[in-house]
């Protein structure tokens, strides 16, 4: 290996290799004199190893360690630059992220809704009182600078108008800024740290210009025909406040709650996709935003499930007002507290349950616990392994009963969800509440196609806020209503009559647990009838689909009986009457074989 100075275009290999001592050493000298800067400089231009154990060049120890010092300060020097320039341009990405209410290219708003207290509730609606005079809005202003009407800075987090006078409580829930409450800001008080190219202004209104929540919903019709509704509940994430507490205390007015970024979401917006995707995912509480190409999705698309689907049916479509007064006869019936089996036939599991008990069994519910419960009953009561599709390993097996039917239960939820979840944000279809609430403000009416009896039935039902029309406090999860997840996940009819041998009784409750988990949603009033058809049929396909490999793969089971099986088992979920227990008319004792 041969190292050149280029400052001075000879080989260093002279100096040190061959020659006398004396021409080293004055050739080692007259390096050593040379200035740090210099020295730093010629090593820098050096473009070969400075030293290889390989190499017939070695320097002597001095020269050596000389240029090995050099080389690591100026490598020092280069990895601190780097990690400052790093630092800062991740800082730059944060603080960018305290603006934009518009787009990613806006400067010009913030993008956090303002929020603040009202009967110990967080609220973003951007205008409140009490009614009278004492009305209150936030307003974005850009880039404009401090006067005597009360002003502060992005980062501000609520403001109130009382007795005395204004208050302004600074980074309450802080972002970019120094954390503290610096107070009131006016041109005389300088010591806010917090330099945001925009302010909000916090201002008494007219009553007169005041959007009250009665009127509109969801933000009102805003240029949108009736076929034009979509899901919109995607109320914006505010910075500080915990996601999991606003999930299930959230702000009680979905009308001014929808993120104004991607407000309304209309047809052309589904499947998700570009800016307002990105939007959905990262500055709202939209819930498990799938799209194509998710890395879970493992290449299946949505074409493949939807092609072998009903499709859903919208708001204007033939149909759909017979899917939402079903929803809305069954709250009515719910909140009479209503005999649960005029609704339903309930599984055994669930006997002396009310409609109220029946929703909470399905909100928030660990994944899949309930077809668990069913697994317990059977492993009390003493299921016998299908041997024609299962390997046998002794007479008693723990391993092949308790824990695989266990993990299979799981197993389903997790292959299931994510194509699930892509199917709703690819379709798009409302929640009944955001409907419902938009008929019950009279933003669509009878000239819009409502029938008249279900515009009474909702006006009995004397809405507060969209939630209302459901049985949760916080209604209807954040993401489209089509197909329903809970119903998608209710699998263990499908896959537990493969594996062990059933009674005809014991297939029954199997099919009327999966069932019941389904319309349980559509009683609390967060699902269509259509949503849970459509989610328990796409269960059936996926489970059909995955089922085979996966037993043959985790536990040796013959994939070809195992597809056989599924097969002579399969049926459309529309075709099964849960009181008297029948596929297409035909007894399940008889279909079960």
């Amino acid at each position: 290996m041969i190292l050149i100075d280029i400052g001075t275009c000879r080989r260093i290999s002279e100096i040190g290799v061959g020659g006398s001592d004396a021409d080293n050493k004055s050739q080692q000298h007259s390096y050593k004199k040379l200035s740090t800067k210099q020295s730093t400089k010629q090593v820098g231009k050096l473009t070969t190893t400075f030293y290889s154990r390989e190499s017939p060049l070695r320097f002597d120890n001095t020269m050596n360690a000389f240029y090995r010092q050099q080389f690591f300060k100026r490598l020092v020097l280069w990895s601190l630059l780097i990690h400052v320039a790093a630092l800062f341009v991740f800082m730059v990405f944060l603080g960018g992220r305290g603006k934009d209410v518009l787009s990613s290219t806006s400067s010009s708003m913030h993008r956090r809704l303002p929020i603040y207290t009202e009967n110990g509730q967080w609220q973003t609606y951007p205008c409140y009182g009490d009614g009278g005079s004492r009305q209150y809005c936030w307003s974005w202003q850009p880039n404009q600078a401090h006067n005597s009407q009360p002003k502060s800075y992005g980062d501000d987090a609520w403001a109130t108008n009382d007795d005395a006078g204004w208050s302004h409580y600074d980074d309450f829930y802080h972002n970019d800024d120094d954390g503290t409450d610096d107070g009131y800001h006016d041109d005389d008080y300088p010591t806010d740290d917090n330099h945001d190219d925009d302010v909000f202004v916090f201002q008494p209104v007219p009553e007169a210009q005041i959007i009250s929540t009665p009127n509109g919903g969801y933000g009102g019709q805003r240029g949108r025909s009736l076929s034009e509704i979509r899901f919109n509940k995607c109320p914006p994430v505010i910075d500080g406040y915990e996601t999991s507490g606003w999930r299930y205390q959230p702000s009680r007015d979905y009308l001014h709650g929808v993120h104004r970024a991607i407000f309304p979401l209309k047809p052309i917006d589904y499947p998700v996709h570009g800016e307002k995707a990105r939007i959905l995912k990262r500055e709202t509480l939209a819930d498990s935003v799938m799209t194509a190409n998710d890395y879970q999705l493992h290449g299946a698309t949505a074409e493949q499930y939807t092609a072998e689907l009903p499709a859903p049916i919208f708001p204007g479509d033939k149909g759909f007002w017979r899917e939402l007064r079903r929803v809305a006869e069954v709250q009515v019936v719910r909140r009479n507290k209503g005999d649960p089996n005029t609704v339903n036939r309930w599984p055994d599991l669930w006997e002396g349950h009310d409609l109220d008990m029946i929703t909470e069994l399905v909100h928030g519910e660990y994944p899949a616990s309930l077809q668990q419960e069913l697994l317990k009953q059977l492993f009390s009561d003493g299921v016998e392994l299908n041997y024609d599709v299962m390997p046998f390993r002794s007479v008693n097996d723990y391993v092949a009963t308790e824990v695989r039917m266990s993990a299979i239960n799981t197993w389903a939820v997790d292959t299931i969800a994510p194509i699930s979840f892509l199917l709703k944000w690819n379709t798009g279809v409302p929640r009944p509440e955001e409907v419902a609430w938009l008929i019950y403000n009279g933003v669509y009416t009878e000239k819009d196609g409502v029938p008249t009896d279900l515009i009474q039935t909702i006006q009995n039902m004397n809405l507060k806020h969209a939630a209302d029309f459901t049985a949760y406090i916080s209604g209807s999860p954040m993401h489209p209503s089509w197909p329903a997840m809970h119903s998608a996940a209710s699998t263990c009819s499908i896959w537990l009559p493969v594996i062990v041998k059933l009674s005809p009784q014991q297939y029954c409750e199997s099919l009327r647990i999966d069932y019941a988990v389904s319309y349980a949603r559509t009683v609390a009033g967060v699902h269509y009838e259509q949503d849970n058809l459509a989610g328990l049929n796409l269960g059936t396909m996926v489970v059909s689909e995955k089922l085979p490999d996966m037993l043959y793969e985790r536990y040796g089971a013959d994939p070809s009986k195992v597809k056989e099986r599924l097969e002579y088992l399969h049926f459309d979920w529309r075709d099964f009457d849960p009181y008297n227990c029948t596929i297409e008319g035909t007894p399940v004792k008889d279909w079960l074989g």
